[in-house]
């Protein structure tokens, strides 16, 4: 049993080592890592706006503002020791129709290891 718990709590170690590695990876964002970073903004952004923890109203707002469907990128450029500046191709689908923009912003991974996108343009 004892050998047991030493395996687990240096298991434990290996993997939250990994996990540190990973969220300092010298790997630019992907394109979904820039979909999945821009549908988060647009969530921020509306909590933001609403002020606060009103579940109905954020359903329905959600509800209402185009969803992100593809991003195309274009390319990243490091910039600092955690951070790229990215320029894409974002395409929107609100109510069913298609909404494309030329887009460019700033990504860095969060302490979680996730991506983040800020200096949106």
């Amino acid at each position: 049993m004892k050998h047991l718990v030493e395996y687990l709590a240096k298991m434990g170690l290996v993997i939250a080592m990994a996990a540190s590695l990973a969220a300092c990876s010298d790997e630019p964002p992907t394109a979904s890592d820039i979909q999945q970073a821009a549908a988060q903004a647009m969530e921020m952004d509306i909590d933001r706006q609403i002020g606060g923890d009103n579940p109905e109203l954020k359903k329905e707002i959600m509800s209402e503002i185009p969803k992100v469907k593809n991003v195309s990128l274009q390319g990243c450029e490091k910039q600092g020791a955690d951070a790229y500046h990215c320029k894409f191709t974002i395409t929107l689908d609100y109510k069913g129709e298609a909404q494309v923009h030329d887009g460019s912003a700033v990504m860095a991974k969060g302490k979680s290891g996730g991506w983040t996108m800020t200096d949106i343009k």
